[in-house]
């Protein structure tokens, strides 16, 4: 039972390891995903405060991509959403 409890440990720490390094990999660089902007802009279509140019929402659109690190839709949704709020602030 100890044999196997410090191989499960030793085992979690080595999973813990290359997933740190996944993130460290990653780190700053955007991430190529195909996103629905129809889809994660309906948040905010619903909201009363979509105050930005077109030119502007473009260049958030630009800026969501290289930040988006969402792990749901909701998620890319609220995300979305703030950035649009925050450039009307």
């Amino acid at each position: 039972v100890i044999i196997l409890l410090i191989l499960s440990l030793a085992n979690s720490g080595s999973s813990q390891n290359k997933k740190l390094a996944k993130i460290r990999e990653r780190w700053g660089k955007p991430i190529i995903a195909n996103r629905r902007f129809d889809l994660i802009s309906a948040y905010l279509d619903n909201c009363d405060d979509n105050y930005v140019s077109d030119n502007t929402a473009a260049d958030l659109d630009d800026l969501f991509e290289y930040l988006d690190r969402t792990n749901s839709k909701p998620g890319q949704q609220y995300l979305y959403k703030q950035l649009h709020k925050s450039a009307v602030s």
